[in-house]
């Protein structure tokens, strides 16, 4: 009996290993796929306010860090409310360091390091330089991180359509309301 229920046990332990190992893959998918809708969410932004709010003479940012540089154009303009210059301060901030944290895992090489820890590895050039960088996370680390995007995108996605004017469909009167009061619109729009 005691033989085997070690096999018993043996075999659920090498199960419930498999599955936290597996659980990685689908938690860097919902990263990757998230982070796609933010940046596109930036994108849709920086867009709306070149072709509204400039001459057109400025290439659109490319990379993340250009759309972040970007984002502080839109803070400091005066046009808008203190409100949506606080949403494109704090968008920055957030996006800037959840940014760095999503770019070690896709762009790192991800790896379990012991049984219950993933380490990246990534290159990090400077200037002429380059040397390793190194990170550990466990699956809740993971998992904390794809939340804390999670919670960017949506409260990006519904500020976006109010500031862009674009398909109020997607969201609740209710999601509506509360997105043009943080943004210190209430309910007219028109100054954007």
């Amino acid at each position: 009996y005691a033989y085997k229920r070690a096999l018993q046990n043996r075999a659920l332990r090498t199960q419930q290993r498999w599955e936290y190992v597996q659980s990685v893959p689908t938690l860097v998918g919902n990263i990757t796929i998230m982070w796609a809708g933010i940046e596109r969410l930036l994108d849709e932004l920086i867009g709306y306010y070149q072709q509204n709010f400039t001459d057109l003479s400025t290439d659109h940012p490319v990379s993340l860090s250009n759309k972040l540089e970007y984002l502080k154009r839109l803070q400091r303009d005066e046009r808008f409310p203190l409100g949506v210059q606080e949403f494109c301060r704090e968008t920055r901030i957030t996006a800037k360091r959840l940014g760095k944290k999503r770019h070690d895992i896709i762009h790192g090489l991800l790896h379990r390091s012991g049984n219950l820890t993933w380490r990246t590895q990534r290159v990090v050039y400077d200037g002429p330089h380059a040397r390793i960088e190194q990170n550990h996370y466990e699956n809740k680390d993971l998992a904390d991180l794809s939340k804390e995007i999670f919670s960017l995108s949506h409260d990006l996605s519904r500020k976006v359509w109010v500031l862009t004017r674009g398909d109020y469909s997607a969201y609740s009167s209710e999601d509506i309301e509360k997105a043009l009061s943080e943004l210190g619109m209430g309910q007219e729009v028109s100054n954007f």
